[in-house]
């Protein structure tokens, strides 16, 4: 009996040496807890300024126009969309031709040099600024400029390239702002697909006289010249004015909310 019970003691002893933690010999085991360090929660979001804070902090001008609820949603992009607008506001050529695709920036320089920027700018009263999307998911931003008492319009795609935010003007189809509606982004967007659509339709046939020489009479067939000229390519149509300034047809009202 007693090499029996000093056999189970040593057991015990064992099992305590290795580290296992009983209640007693042929108990239950604890629970091990967990005490390795764990990592911090990540930090919050960064807090975007409200566009009137960055508005004192940049110096826009007054005439500049974007509400909180039309603004885009990163810091970044805010003060890309107020910088290039005052630039507008203020005849300051330099700041949105650096910020403008290769094209637009051409036609800029072509207005700059014939003295209409200067002029064209001098008479802005105010510019509204409404940001949203494509339907294509193309970040955009419309321009409603109120210009001697009537609004003119223009559409801005703008994105992030090499660590800056530049902006190309979106082609302007005919009649165009008397044809916007609700959302004038989407409507812009709805309009252009119309003018496409119509672009791509085959131009009608029409019947020309021809003569028989076998038959010695007249007879008609069918002419594979159009009957008159093409509809206009909707991404290349005639602008009133260039897509680097304030367009010149009047708008009948303003977007109670396009975006």
């Amino acid at each position: 009996m007693m090499n029996h019970k000093l056999s189970v003691f040593s057991v015990c002893a064992v099992l305590a040496t290795a580290g296992v933690l009983l209640v007693g010999c042929g108990g239950e085991e604890e629970e091990v807890v967990d005490r390795t360090p764990q990592p911090p929660p990540p930090p919050p979001p960064p807090r975007v300024p409200d566009v009137e804070e960055l508005m004192d902090r940049l110096q826009i001008d007054e005439r500049v126009m974007l509400f909180e609820e039309n603004a885009p949603d990163s810091e970044e992009e805010r003060v890309a969309v107020l910088e290039f607008f005052d630039a507008f506001a203020r005849g300051n050529h330099q700041e949105p031709r650096r910020r403008m695709s290769p094209q637009d920036a051409d036609e800029l320089k072509v207005l700059v040099d014939a003295g209409l920027w200067q002029d064209e700018t001098a008479a802005i009263e105010e510019i509204l600024l409404e940001t949203g999307r494509s339907p294509h998911g193309d970040k955009s931003v419309l321009a409603i400029y109120l210009i001697d008492g009537q609004d003119q319009v223009q559409l801005w795609y703008y994105q992030s390239v090499g660590g800056e935010i530049l902006f190309e003007s979106v082609p302007m189809p005919p009649e165009l702002t008397s044809r916007l509606s609700g959302n004038w982004i989407e409507a812009w967007h709805e309009i252009l697909e119309q003018e496409e659509q119509l672009a791509m339709q085959p131009d009608e046939d029409i019947e020309m006289p021809q003569r028989d020489i076998d038959q010695g009479e007249d007879s008609t067939m069918p002419s594979s010249r159009p009957s008159g000229p093409s509809a206009p390519n909707p991404l290349n149509p005639d602008r009133p004015s260039s897509p680097s300034s304030p367009g010149s047809p009047t708008s009948p009202t303003s977007p109670s909310s396009p975006g």
